[in-house]
Protein backbone atom coordinates (compact mmCIF):
# COMPACT_ATOMS: atom_id res chain seq x y z
CA UNK A 1 0.00 0.00 0.00
CA UNK A 2 1.47 3.36 -1.02
CA UNK A 3 0.22 6.50 0.73
CA UNK A 4 0.85 10.16 0.03
CA UNK A 5 1.18 12.68 2.86
CA UNK A 6 -2.48 13.69 2.27
CA UNK A 7 -3.58 10.02 2.56
CA UNK A 8 -1.63 9.72 5.79
CA UNK A 9 -3.52 12.64 7.29
CA UNK A 10 -6.98 11.57 6.12
CA UNK A 11 -6.82 7.76 6.37
CA UNK A 12 -3.97 7.09 8.75
CA UNK A 13 -1.62 4.14 8.53
CA UNK A 14 -2.83 0.57 8.61
CA UNK A 15 -0.95 -2.69 8.87
CA UNK A 16 2.74 -3.41 8.81
CA UNK A 17 5.24 -1.85 6.46
CA UNK A 18 3.20 1.02 5.02
CA UNK A 19 4.93 2.95 2.24
CA UNK A 20 4.87 6.73 2.14
CA UNK A 21 5.81 8.52 -1.09
CA UNK A 22 8.06 11.56 -1.57
CA UNK A 23 11.19 10.14 0.04
CA UNK A 24 13.42 10.92 -2.93
CA UNK A 25 17.09 11.47 -2.31
CA UNK A 26 17.33 8.66 0.22
CA UNK A 27 20.03 6.08 -0.01
CA UNK A 28 18.35 2.68 -0.13
CA UNK A 29 20.11 0.10 2.00
CA UNK A 30 20.99 -3.27 0.53
CA UNK A 31 18.92 -5.57 2.72
CA UNK A 32 16.33 -4.75 5.34
CA UNK A 33 17.23 -6.21 8.76
CA UNK A 34 14.87 -8.89 10.07
CA UNK A 35 14.04 -7.07 13.30
CA UNK A 36 14.38 -3.67 14.98
CA UNK A 37 17.69 -2.69 16.58
CA UNK A 38 17.42 -1.57 20.21
CA UNK A 39 20.57 -0.26 21.86
CA UNK A 40 21.09 1.29 25.30
CA UNK A 41 23.60 4.15 24.82
CA UNK A 42 23.73 5.18 28.50
CA UNK A 43 21.67 4.64 31.63
CA UNK A 44 19.03 7.08 30.42
CA UNK A 45 19.39 7.08 26.60
CA UNK A 46 17.89 4.29 24.46
CA UNK A 47 18.20 4.19 20.66
CA UNK A 48 15.54 2.28 18.67
CA UNK A 49 15.93 1.72 14.92
CA UNK A 50 12.55 0.28 13.88
CA UNK A 51 13.51 -0.41 10.23
CA UNK A 52 9.77 0.03 9.57
CA UNK A 53 8.74 -2.78 11.95
CA UNK A 54 6.36 -2.32 14.85
CA UNK A 55 7.90 -1.51 18.25
CA UNK A 56 6.01 -1.05 21.52
CA UNK A 57 7.30 1.75 23.75
CA UNK A 58 5.63 0.58 26.96
CA UNK A 59 8.40 -1.87 28.04
CA UNK A 60 10.97 0.94 27.81
CA UNK A 61 9.03 3.60 29.73
CA UNK A 62 10.20 3.73 33.33
CA UNK A 63 7.76 4.24 36.20
CA UNK A 64 8.38 7.29 38.40
CA UNK A 65 10.47 8.94 35.69
CA UNK A 66 9.86 11.44 32.88
CA UNK A 67 10.46 9.79 29.51
CA UNK A 68 11.09 11.90 26.41
CA UNK A 69 10.53 9.96 23.20
CA UNK A 70 11.99 11.58 20.08
CA UNK A 71 10.20 10.18 17.03
CA UNK A 72 12.22 10.85 13.91
CA UNK A 73 12.92 9.68 10.39
CA UNK A 74 16.03 8.53 8.57
CA UNK A 75 15.78 11.36 6.01
CA UNK A 76 15.05 14.20 8.49
CA UNK A 77 17.96 16.63 9.10
CA UNK A 78 16.53 18.21 12.30
CA UNK A 79 15.99 14.66 13.65
CA UNK A 80 19.64 13.79 13.12
CA UNK A 81 20.76 17.03 14.79
CA UNK A 82 18.64 16.53 17.91
CA UNK A 83 19.51 12.81 18.08
CA UNK A 84 23.19 13.71 18.04
CA UNK A 85 22.59 16.28 20.82
CA UNK A 86 20.70 13.76 22.95
CA UNK A 87 23.38 11.09 22.42
CA UNK A 88 26.09 13.58 23.46
CA UNK A 89 24.35 15.39 26.34
CA UNK A 90 21.44 13.17 27.42
CA UNK A 91 23.32 11.43 30.23
CA UNK A 92 23.66 14.78 32.07
CA UNK A 93 19.91 14.98 32.67
CA UNK A 94 19.41 12.19 35.19
CA UNK A 95 15.78 13.15 35.91
CA UNK A 96 14.85 12.40 32.28
CA UNK A 97 14.90 9.20 30.27
CA UNK A 98 15.43 9.64 26.50
CA UNK A 99 14.21 7.23 23.83
CA UNK A 100 15.27 7.93 20.25
CA UNK A 101 12.97 6.16 17.81
CA UNK A 102 13.57 6.23 14.04
CA UNK A 103 10.29 5.10 12.50
CA UNK A 104 11.29 5.09 8.81
CA UNK A 105 13.20 2.79 6.50
CA UNK A 106 14.05 3.62 2.86
CA UNK A 107 13.29 1.00 0.19
CA UNK A 108 13.31 0.77 -3.60
CA UNK A 109 9.77 0.09 -4.85
CA UNK A 110 8.94 -0.10 -8.58
CA UNK A 111 11.90 2.10 -9.49
CA UNK A 112 11.03 4.78 -6.92
CA UNK A 113 12.50 5.41 -3.51
CA UNK A 114 9.90 5.07 -0.80
CA UNK A 115 9.85 4.91 2.99
CA UNK A 116 8.38 2.15 5.10
CA UNK A 117 6.97 3.64 8.31
CA UNK A 118 6.59 1.68 11.50
CA UNK A 119 3.02 1.15 12.74
CA UNK A 120 4.34 2.67 15.99
CA UNK A 121 4.26 6.05 14.20
CA UNK A 122 0.50 5.79 13.77
CA UNK A 123 -0.11 4.44 17.27
CA UNK A 124 1.99 6.94 19.21
CA UNK A 125 2.00 10.06 17.00
CA UNK A 126 -0.90 10.15 14.52
CA UNK A 127 -3.56 9.00 17.03
CA UNK A 128 -2.41 11.53 19.64
CA UNK A 129 -1.99 14.60 17.42
CA UNK A 130 -4.60 17.34 17.68
CA UNK A 131 -6.71 17.43 14.50
CA UNK A 132 -5.45 20.85 13.43
CA UNK A 133 -1.73 19.95 13.50
CA UNK A 134 0.01 18.24 10.58
CA UNK A 135 2.50 15.54 11.55
CA UNK A 136 6.14 16.51 11.11
CA UNK A 137 9.53 15.31 12.29
CA UNK A 138 10.90 15.29 14.88
CA UNK A 139 7.98 14.88 17.27
CA UNK A 140 8.61 14.58 21.01
CA UNK A 141 6.29 12.58 23.27
CA UNK A 142 6.53 13.19 27.02
CA UNK A 143 5.51 10.37 29.35
CA UNK A 144 5.39 10.42 33.14
CA UNK A 145 4.68 7.23 35.05
CA UNK A 146 4.03 5.56 31.67
CA UNK A 147 1.23 8.06 30.90
CA UNK A 148 1.40 10.43 27.93
CA UNK A 149 1.54 13.99 29.32
CA UNK A 150 1.96 15.84 26.03
CA UNK A 151 3.78 16.22 22.75
CA UNK A 152 5.71 18.96 20.99
CA UNK A 153 7.63 19.40 17.76
CA UNK A 154 10.65 21.39 16.61
CA UNK A 155 8.64 24.28 15.15
CA UNK A 156 8.89 26.30 18.39
CA UNK A 157 12.70 26.32 18.47
CA UNK A 158 14.22 29.76 18.44
CA UNK A 159 17.54 30.59 16.84
CA UNK A 160 19.14 31.55 20.16
CA UNK A 161 17.98 28.47 22.03
CA UNK A 162 20.01 25.28 21.98
CA UNK A 163 18.26 22.05 20.96
CA UNK A 164 18.76 20.21 24.25
CA UNK A 165 17.69 23.19 26.35
CA UNK A 166 14.43 23.39 24.43
CA UNK A 167 13.74 19.65 24.71
CA UNK A 168 14.58 19.45 28.42
CA UNK A 169 12.62 22.60 29.34
CA UNK A 170 9.56 21.53 27.32
CA UNK A 171 9.57 18.01 28.77
CA UNK A 172 9.88 19.24 32.36
CA UNK A 173 7.06 21.75 31.87
CA UNK A 174 4.74 19.08 30.46
CA UNK A 175 5.45 16.82 33.41
CA UNK A 176 4.50 19.51 35.95
CA UNK A 177 1.17 19.21 37.73
CA UNK A 178 -1.52 21.31 35.95
CA UNK A 179 -1.62 23.95 38.71
CA UNK A 180 2.15 24.49 38.46
CA UNK A 181 1.86 24.79 34.67
CA UNK A 182 -0.73 27.58 35.07
CA UNK A 183 1.46 29.45 37.56
CA UNK A 184 4.46 29.19 35.25
CA UNK A 185 2.44 30.40 32.24
CA UNK A 186 1.14 33.38 34.24
CA UNK A 187 4.70 34.24 35.32
CA UNK A 188 5.90 34.11 31.70
CA UNK A 189 3.15 36.49 30.55
CA UNK A 190 4.14 39.06 33.18
CA UNK A 191 7.80 39.05 32.03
Amino acid sequence: MVLTRRDLLTKGLTGLGVLLTNCSGLQVREERPLQPKIERLSTNVLDIETYGYDVALEPYLKPNKISVVEVGAYWCSPCRVIQWSIKQEGAKFTDLDFILMDVSYPVQEAGQRECIYSPAYERYVIHNLPKNIEPSFPIFLVYQNKTLRGMFDYSKWTTHEKNMEYVVRSAREMAMPPLEQKKRLRFRRMN
